[in-house]
C-alpha cells in the first residue's frame, strides 16, 4: 500500500467534503449515482441521476421505471369555420323579344302614347320603358310590366307633350327584370306644331 503525501492527502479529503456539503445544501438524501449494468460486462456501472432522480436509462434510483415522455404539439389546434358560401355574380338577365305593337301621336291627351309586350316570358316584377329620342336627347315613360296568360304586357305609357318638342321622335320599348331583359326595334312618332 502507497503512502499519499499530506498535501494529496489533505485535497482529497477537501474534494470529499465539497462534494459531501454540496449534496447536503441542495437537501439531497438520495445518492447522486445510480448503478446500471453494462451489457456483457457482467459489472455494473454508475450513471448519473437526472434532478427528479431518474437515470439515463430510465430508471429512478429506487429502481422503478420512470414514464415514458409524450411529445404534445406546440399549438393547440384549432377546429375549422364552417364553409361558408363565395359571393358570386348573379347570372346575367336572358334576353327575350320585346315588341312595341303601337306607337301615335294622341291629340286628345296631348301625349305620345305606346304600349308593347314580350313573349313568351311571362312574369310579374319587370319594367316597362319607352324611350323617345330626338338628337342628344331622350325622355322616357316608365310602367311596371304585367303578367298576361301568354306574354308580358307593357301597356299605358305616355309621354305628354310638354316634355317633347315638334318633330320626328324615335321610339324604343325596353324591358328590364332580375331575371329577364330585352329591347324592340326602333319606330318613329311625329309630333305635331
Amino acid at each position: 500500500m502507497t503512502r499519499r503525501s499530506a498535501p494529496a492527502a489533505r485535497l482529497a479529503g477537501g474534494v470529499l467534503a465539497v462534494g459531501l456539503l454540496s449534496a447536503c445544501s441542495l437537501g439531497t438524501t438520495t445518492n447522486s449515482f445510480a448503478r446500471t449494468t453494462v451489457p456483457g460486462a457482467g459489472t455494473s456501472a454508475p450513471a448519473p441521476a437526472t434532478a427528479s432522480g431518474t437515470t439515463a436509462a430510465g430508471t429512478t434510483a429506487a429502481g422503478t421505471t420512470a414514464p415514458a415522455a409524450v411529445e404534445s404539439p406546440s399549438a393547440v389546434p384549432v377546429p375549422l369555420a364552417p364553409r361558408q358560401s363565395v359571393a358570386t355574380d348573379p347570372p346575367a338577365p336572358r334576353a327575350t323579344d320585346v315588341v312595341l305593337s303601337f306607337l301615335g301621336w294622341n291629340p286628345t291627351t296631348a301625349a305620345v302614347e305606346a304600349g308593347g309586350y314580350l313573349s313568351p316570358v311571362v312574369e310579374s316584377g319587370g319594367t316597362c320603358t319607352l324611350a323617345l329620342t330626338q338628337g342628344s336627347r331622350t325622355v322616357t315613360a316608365v310602367t311596371p310590366a304585367l303578367a298576361d296568360a301568354t306574354t308580358t304586357s307593357c301597356g299605358d305609357l305616355a309621354v305628354p307633350r310638354a316634355k317633347l318638342t315638334p318633330g320626328e321622335w324615335s321610339a324604343v320599348l325596353r324591358y328590364a327584370s332580375k331575371t329577364t331583359a330585352g329591347t324592340s326595334d326602333p319606330m318613329s312618332v311625329t309630333v305635331p306644331q
